[in-house]
């Protein structure tokens, strides 16, 4: 009897459980941000492969896991499903080693109709994306990981878990897609977004609808004597383009402008912002250079209403950019993900979220 009870199979439930705390190494690094996502030939449910050009014209989340035998990315899976939903041109796709017949029947079973199943059973994506697991007991498998990209198939945003334990933010995920909901039109006098209460995210019109303008600081590191020459060429022309704008500030009330006075400082507009992050608007091609995706900047201010600054670190997910427009000539919008930040620092910019979006409320009713 004792042999035969130590012999019975453990369930699927209790494998991946006694698996989660394992620290899983991989053969390499999700694609960079910014950069072109690689290619790939994955199989559907119907045996049919597909690649990145099935998919032009979309936005797509690659929803990698090890399999969708595992509890915890099951639960992860349904609600990645739920969550983009509300997401215009974006197509979900799970990615496992599973079979694709066994991810049919999973998404028959759990409901799950708004995303695409995709098999690695006879694909490279593992070793290509940098997901593959190199030892242990689940050698072969992938990490759980996310790879969002574009329509013009660039990498936004990407993130990872080396324990299968480890919860993704799905927040973050969506949040980098919403400012392209929001800013659509491409033009900084567009129609306002309706507020978006699970983000508590608010369009900030930085011309003639909300009364206090809201902005970034971000200060820029000066070159060292080992820095890349386009660097050192970039940060020539960026504070020359920040001394001007102040040269000319100061000449309107006659004054001068000391020499103390620091010049390495780019003040950009907000354009929305909520807890979780914000998109920046730049008018000046000599700061591109400093806001290209995964770009890390820390101890940045932004200017709030009634005066208050917060200072925060962030990282830059997006830069779609406008190369002509009727008013400025240049625009770029810049989404930013907030990072390391503190309760306190959430709270107070969720409070003037809603101090904006009262602004709002109450210059439509001025106008009626």
């Amino acid at each position: 009897m004792d042999d035969l009870l130590s012999s019975t199979p453990i369930s699927s439930v209790d494998y991946w459980n006694e698996k989660l705390h394992l620290t899983m190494q991989t053969n390499g690094s999700l694609p960079a941000v910014g950069g072109q996502a690689p290619d790939f030939c994955l199989t559907n449910n119907e045996l049919k492969n597909v690649t990145l050009a099935t998919y032009t014209g979309k936005r797509k989340i690659l929803n990698i896991l090890p399999s969708l035998d595992v509890p915890s990315c099951v639960a992860w899976t349904r609600k990645l499903n739920h969550e983009k939903v509300d997401l215009e041109n974006t197509i979900l796709l799970t990615i496992s080693a599973d079979l694709p017949f066994s991810q049919r029947q999973f998404c028959a079973a759990q409901g799950l109709h708004a995303m695409e199943t995709l098999s690695t059973f006879r694909s490279t994506f593992a070793v290509d994306y940098g997901v593959q697991i190199i030892d242990g007991a689940l050698a072969g498998l992938m990490v759980q990981a996310v790879v969002v990209i574009d329509e013009q198939n660039n990498v936004i945003y990407t993130q990872i878990a080396m324990e299968l334990a480890d919860e993704l933010d799905c927040e973050s995920i969506i949040a980098v897609l919403k400012p392209l909901n929001s800013i659509s039109s491409d033009l900084p006098d567009a129609p306002m977004i309706q507020p978006n209460n699970r983000r508590e995210s608010f369009r900030i019109n930085t011309i003639t609808s909300v009364r206090t303008l809201c902005y970034c600081k971000i200060e820029l590191a000066a070159p060292k004597k080992n820095s890349p020459a386009a660097y050192k060429q970039a940060y020539a022309l960026a504070t020359n383009k920040i001394y001007e704008k102040l040269k000319s500030q100061r000449h309107s009330i006659s004054a001068i402008i000391p020499d103390f006075v620091s010049a390495n400082v780019m003040q950009l507009n907000l354009r929305d912002i909520s807890s979780s992050g914000c998109s920046i608007l730049n008018h000046d091609h000599e700061f591109s250079y400093f806001l290209s995706p995964s770009t890390v900047y820390k101890n940045c201010t932004i200017h709030m209403p009634d005066g208050d600054e917060i200072k925060v670190s962030f990282k830059i997910m997006l830069q779609h950019r406008v190369e002509s427009h009727h008013i400025v000539g240049f625009n770029e919008i810049i989404g930013v993900e907030f990072t390391n930040m503190t309760q306190a620092v959430e709270s107070t910019i969720s409070y003037y979220v809603r101090e904006i979006e009262r602004q709002r409320i109450a210059l439509l009713s001025e106008e009626v």
